[in-house]
């Protein structure tokens, strides 16, 4: 499907949800409200799991049928609202969903789903209302990236296999897992909605998206315990702008390259955002060792910072649990990258970390136009490792450098021989032996140019508090390994796990 296709139908969808948002609901034939399915009044609240799936089963039969959830507080277990449908179909959302505290009380599928929303063409969910996971106590139990066997939990809301979709409006407290998920789905706008969970609670990314296409999130407030917006695999043609991050884990791609034949992701484009208090601003991060895949042509432009402690990161050593092999590099290969126009504050002295692959050196990284000072004032710098790049424009003492960076045969790139091994903790110490000369044949200009190779101006860097970001104590580059030897390091084997 073209991208004009797409926007074009995308706009007529648009007309069709004005209408829906500006009528009046009651009384009207194709208006489903739930209260009239044979709600549940015999707890403390109101549990409207099987009138929801009544009222759903019905707004669906109908030709642009419309579920309301009316203003109140209700009781929601795991449901699954199934198309296709006849037409589009709404969920008008007026009232606060409040999933069981404990996950073994939400019944049937609630280790993978509170909500689920499946094989749905022409989608809205809008409204004042919330989706509250009321996750607190759940929390404790999430151990998935620390441990093999673990429990899995409900994702909030989970749009598996929808086409062309609006969310707007509605709130997302205290999830389970993560807050929305977008799996196998096509031309999804999110618009106007408000995630909120402590920074404390784990895995409860704010927007997770997986094997889709054409996604658009925009003038949203996310504050999570993880990734305000997670990019998995197969992510293609996403834009994500003026969206207010934090607290929380940044703006990710990856984890990526922990299962065999991950789809690539490409065509990213994240401008005008801003994070406030996060570990981390514009993120990559890929196993190590891991399966083959590609990222590829993604943009972060004009980004404002505020107390950030990793602006631009790339880790592909990421290791969040004490299972990870400890030998073979990412396989994972990143090009096409540009960072530009980041302007704000981090509390480290380190502001870019370009961790990558000495196996598949990043390729064609592109710095610009950066402006990030440390909190307790001065300019701060940069580490890199095995990264081919350049930069641009007014960058300070930020940017890597023009040298070029030393081959080491067939194992990648290396830090350049000067650099002496630190002994010191959470110091990027990669390749501490390298010292081979170039030939002839491999000397790249220092300018660089679109495929030159970045070097660090400093290869200390101050650790970010979260496991994965530095390579762990004594670690070496090793030659990639085969994909039939590299081991999976192991985060869960169910579906909604699978993305971590």
């Amino acid at each position: 499907m073209s991208y004009f296709l797409v926007l074009s139908k995308l706009l007529v969808f648009l007309v069709v949800f004005a209408g829906v948002n500006s009528l009046s609901v009651h009384g009207q034939s194709d208006v489903f409200e739930v209260s009239d399915f044979g709600v549940d009044t015999s707890g403390d609240i109101w549990d409207i799991t099987q009138a929801l799936e009544k009222a759903w089963r019905r707004a669906c039969d109908t030709k642009d049928g419309i579920v309301l959830i009316p203003r109140g507080t209700f009781l929601l277990n795991t449901v699954t609202l199934d198309g296709p449908c006849n037409g589009s179909t709404t969920l008008l959302l007026n009232g606060d969903l409040k999933a069981p505290v404990d996950p073994s009380a939400m019944g049937e599928g609630s280790e993978e789903n509170w909500v689920l929303l499946r094989n749905v063409q022409d989608l809205f969910v809008t409204g004042k209302g919330s989706f509250d996971g009321q996750g607190a106590k759940s929390w404790l139990r999430n151990e998935c990236k620390r441990k093999l066997d673990c429990i899995s939990l409900p994702t909030s809301l989970n749009l598996d296999n929808v086409t062309n979709a609006f969310i707007e409006g509605i709130t997302s407290l205290d999830s389970k897992f993560f807050h929305i998920a977008i799996r196998r789905s096509e031309s999804i706008v999110i618009k106007n909605v408000l995630i909120q969970a402590p920074e404390f609670s784990h895995n409860t990314d704010g927007i997770h998206i997986s094997k889709s296409n054409h996604i658009t999130i925009h003038d949203s407030d996310i504050g999570t315990g993880d990734d305000c917006i997670s990019l998995s695999q197969g992510s293609r043609n996403i834009h994500i702008y003026r969206v207010r991050c934090g607290p929380g884990h940044g703006i990710s791609i990856g984890s990526l390259g922990n299962h065999a034949n991950e789809e690539d992701v490409t065509g990213i484009l994240v401008n005008n955002c801003t994070f406030t208090n996060t570990t981390n601003g514009a993120r990559i991060k890929t196993w190590a060792p891991s399966f083959h895949s590609r990222v590829s042509n993604l943009t972060f432009e004009d980004i404002a910072l505020n107390n950030v402690s990793n602006p631009i990161l790339i880790d592909q050593h990421y290791c969040p649990n004490s299972h990870c092999a400890s030998k073979g590099e990412s396989e994972v290969q990143i090009s096409y990258v540009d960072f530009h126009n980041f302007k704000g504050t981090s509390p480290d002295n380190v502001s870019v970390t370009l961790n990558c692959s000495a196996c598949m050196p990043c390729e064609a990284i592109v710095l610009g136009e950066l402006d990030i000072s440390h909190t307790g004032g001065g300019p701060t710098t940069s580490a890199c490792a095995n990264v081919h790049g350049t930069s641009y424009g007014s960058v300070s003492s930020i940017a890597c450098g023009d040298e070029y960076i030393a081959p080491t045969g067939d194992i990648g790139m290396a830090p350049r021989s000067d650099i002496a091994p630190s002994d010191d903790e959470g110091h990027i110490n990669s390749c501490s032996n390298a010292s081979i000369a170039p030939s002839p044949e491999d000397q790249i200009p220092p300018s660089g140019g679109e495929h030159g190779i970045i070097e660090c101006n400093d290869v200390k860097v101050s650790p970010s508090g979260e496991v994965g970001t530095i390579p762990y104590d004594g670690f070496q580059i090793t030659p990639c390994l085969e994909d039939d030897v590299v081991p999976r390091n192991g985060v869960g084997t169910s579906s909604s796990m699978e993305d971590i």
